[in-house]
């Protein structure tokens, strides 16, 4: 077993997992962030619901867009959107297995903490009671200039350079020969 498979058994909650949280680390700023959670039933629970979720903990804005399954749904910090299934028969029976994807418009640069969760859903206070819990970080950046720009940049600034170099150099041969004619005089 790896020392990755040991730490996520070991952080992995009492009745429920994580499987899969995917996420980018960095996005620029006004484009979406794709994700998809992966959440597990690992064993027999009297919970109502089996139910997994992606909450925005904190960040720069005081809400973020969230899509899910073509949904458009605004969250401010400390809320999320959640998936869940309810039993059959009375009970949720081990290894159900629920996903959920889409994506987070960023609009503001800055440090985006988010969590993906699995736990139960309750429906009368609109609370998710969350078992396991998987925190990540999106950095939102200014974008940049395509590579090939950057590159063309970076040589004419060298050429720049160099005839900026030369020129001065010039310049300088031309005072000192000035000076050198002067002193002989």
């Amino acid at each position: 077993m790896s020392i990755s498979a040991a730490l996520k058994e070991e952080l992995a909650g009492r009745y429920s997992s994580i499987k899969e949280f995917s996420l980018p680390e960095k996005v620029d700023i006004g484009s979406r962030a794709p994700f998809s959670i992966e959440g597990h039933l690992d064993s027999e629970v009297d919970w109502p619901n089996f139910a997994i979720g992606i909450f925005y903990i904190d960040g720069p804005a005081d809400e973020l867009t969230v899509t899910v399954e073509g949904r458009e749904f605004k969250v401010s910090r400390n809320m999320g959107v959640v998936k869940y299934a309810k039993p059959r028969e009375g009970e949720l029976q081990p290894c159900l297995t629920l996903t959920m994807s889409g994506d987070v418009l960023i609009e503001e640069e800055g440090s985006y903490r988010l969590s993906a969760m699995t736990g139960w859903f309750d429906e009368e206070n609109n609370v998710l009671y969350y078992d396991d819990k998987i925190d990540k970080t999106l950095e939102g950046v200014t974008p940049g200039l395509p590579w090939w720009i950057i590159a063309l940049a970076g040589g004419a600034a060298a050429i720049a350079v160099v005839g900026g170099v030369v020129a001065y150099q010039e310049r300088r041969r031309e005072e000192e020969l000035i000076m050198a004619l002067l002193a002989r005089r």
